[in-house]
């Protein structure tokens, strides 16, 4: 079983960074994933920035939310993005 999402910040753009169950930091960064039509409206980064942690996985405000599998398989260890990469823009 993959480890399940227990905090998540805001980042920049469309990245977010995610503390999950084991303790491991991981970066989400969803600009391929919005151009999928079922998360279009996470575009408006008024709605992305406010992702929550709710029943194990990413949840938006509109109710969009992630399989916290593929969450995990989509994000990367924060270890390999520098200051500079993390607060680009994309």
């Amino acid at each position: 079983m993959y480890p399940r999402p227990k905090e998540v910040s805001y980042i920049s753009d469309y990245k977010l960074l995610i503390t999950f169950d084991n303790s491991e930091k991981r970066v989400f960064n969803a600009q391929e994933l919005i151009n999928n039509r079922l998360f279009a409206s996470l575009k408006n980064k008024s709605i992305f920035k406010n992702a929550k942690v709710k029943f194990k996985t990413l949840e938006w405000p509109d109710g969009t939310d992630i399989c916290p599998d593929d969450l995990y398989d989509l994000s990367r260890p924060f270890s390999e993005f520098s200051h500079t990469s993390i607060n680009s823009a994309g």
